[in-house]
């Protein structure tokens, strides 16, 4: 275990955004490490600033990481939007879409990029019906 918990903040933030856990499991998360690092002593800072601090990074990092996937989603739409416009098979669209999902670093799981997809399907329906 480390006796930095706001490396623990930053690692945190990830299953955070995809949902995996709640902030409020983050932050136990994080106040538990803090405790046991002041029981055993290794904890050199006022245990309230070091809490205060890794709530802190931690909400700053959900921020990052939320701002990564709105641009990623704003990428993928621009990437496949023409591939639907113009039939493109829809294995191929998903093939594009977590392909450019892997060259963000993967800030969405595999399926919220099959939703993305999904969404832009629908609304290309509603377009070409209107």
């Amino acid at each position: 275990m480390s006796d930095h918990p706001h490396r623990l903040a930053v690692s945190l933030a990830r299953p955070v955004c995809l949902g995996y856990i709640s902030r409020h499991e983050a932050w136990a998360a994080i106040g538990v490490h803090i405790a046991r690092a002041e029981r055993a002593g290794r904890l050199d800072y006022d245990p309230g600033e070091v809490a205060s601090f890794s709530r802190w990074l931690l909400a700053s990092q959900i921020k990052r990481l939320e701002t990564k996937r709105s641009v990623t989603a704003l990428h993928i739409v621009r990437l496949i939007r023409p591939m639907i416009a113009t039939s493109r098979p829809r294995n191929q669209v998903l093939a594009e879409a977590h392909g450019c999902n892997g060259e963000a670093d993967f800030p969405f799981a595999e399926p919220e990029v099959e939703g993305i997809v999904a969404r832009e399907y629908y609304f290309a329906g509603r377009r070409r019906n209107a």
